[in-house]
């Protein structure tokens, strides 16, 4: 665990982490290996543990399947260990008609092993506490801890990449972002647009459900109608109106704006298996809406704009990498990867 948010001092989702043996590998697990939670307790109890900005171990020692079934990690004693790791936050309020956490606690986590994420919508940010001179420090390391500094060099590029394995068969691939805040603050780039492929109620027009892959068949919580987001206003004497991000991205901030290698802004392609293949996405979605990015190989389907951003032959089987650019520090932005795509992001890339 890198660098639970408490013990900056900030305003943080203060999060319990649960380990339990998953020997199925899917999540159905539930002998409870380990657990805690990083709140002042834990810290006041473990007064050798820094959270901030700094590693912190913990050591499971794998229990083999014939030493005892009901607890091992494994389905049998030749098979690998599997663990299902659970971050629940303890402090959350109510958003949308739902509970949601209240803070953010900007975490890292890593293993010896492989780590994957199930499938489900997961948020992402750069996080930068402009008024913790460590963390500025750690961005800019010739800042002197401070962004009124020099902002050269940095190490954090505004790139996040995130892959997932696509077995033999699959005819459509669907990768919704949501919140990417696309639209630069001042309006001299381009603004969000009303997506083609993504209804603006986020329902089927033919059979009126949610076409959404959250639970309870119903439409993400908080979010606006798909269409022109409205942000923030545009930066005065540079444009007029509004622009589409809030925060916007890019900033007019230089300490955190971070600009792509192509297209303008924040954008993201979809690298597929050989490497080389890529389709791009130049308007991902705005302030708090979500958008669709679907690449189509049924053969029985012509290309409609309306149902699909790009119209393929065929999906080749492999492993996927959706390739972000341009995040701003401090710019939170969601993706969702459909599980009845058959879809599960890992990292490191693996089936």
């Amino acid at each position: 665990l890198w660098d639970d948010s408490l013990a900056a001092g900030t305003a943080g989702a203060i999060l319990r982490y649960e380990l339990y043996a998953d020997p199925a590998g899917d999540g159905s697990g539930t002998f409870l290996v380990d657990s805690f939670t990083a709140d002042a307790a834990f810290l006041a109890a473990n007064p050798g543990v820094v959270l901030d900005n700094k590693w912190y171990d913990r050591t499971i020692n794998n229990v083999t399947y014939s030493t005892n079934p009901s607890q091992s990690a494994q389905a049998s004693d030749s098979d690998n260990y599997h663990y299902h790791l659970r971050i629940v936050s303890t402090n959350t309020t109510t958003f949308g008609g739902a509970s949601v956490p209240n803070g953010n606690s900007a975490f890292k986590i890593r293993t010896s092993g492989a780590l994957g994420i199930a499938p489900q919508a997961f948020a992402y940010i750069g996080q930068l506490h402009t008024n913790v001179s460590a963390e500025v420090s750690t961005i800019y390391p010739a800042s002197g801890g401070t962004t009124s500094g020099t902002l050269t060099p940095t190490t954090y590029d505004g790139t996040w990449e995130f892959a997932f394995f696509v077995p033999s068969g699959v005819t459509q691939i669907n990768l919704w972002d949501g919140d990417m805040d696309y639209g630069n603050k001042d309006c001299t780039k381009p603004q969000d647009t009303d997506d083609p492929d993504t209804p603006h109620d986020y329902k089927d027009p033919l059979t009126g459900a949610f076409i959404t892959p959250w639970t309870n068949n119903a439409a993400p919580a908080g979010a606006s109608n798909q269409g022109v987001a409205v942000g923030s206003a545009c930066a005065s004497g540079t444009g007029s109106g509004n622009n589409t991000g809030a925060p916007s991205d890019d900033s007019a901030a230089v300490s955190v704006r971070r600009s792509p290698s192509f297209g303008s802004n924040v954008v993201y392609k979809l690298v597929g298996p050989d490497g080389v293949t890529s389709w791009q996405n130049l308007n991902p979605s705005g302030n708090v809406e979500w958008e669709k990015f679907t690449i189509d190989a049924d053969p029985n389907t012509p290309f409609d704009r309306s149902k699909m951003d790009y119209k393929v032959a065929s999906l080749d089987p492999g492993v996927y990498r959706t390739h972000v650019e341009g995040v701003d520090l401090q710019n939170l932005c969601v993706v969702f990867q459909l599980s009845h795509a058959g879809l599960y992001a890992v990292w490191p890339a693996s089936p």
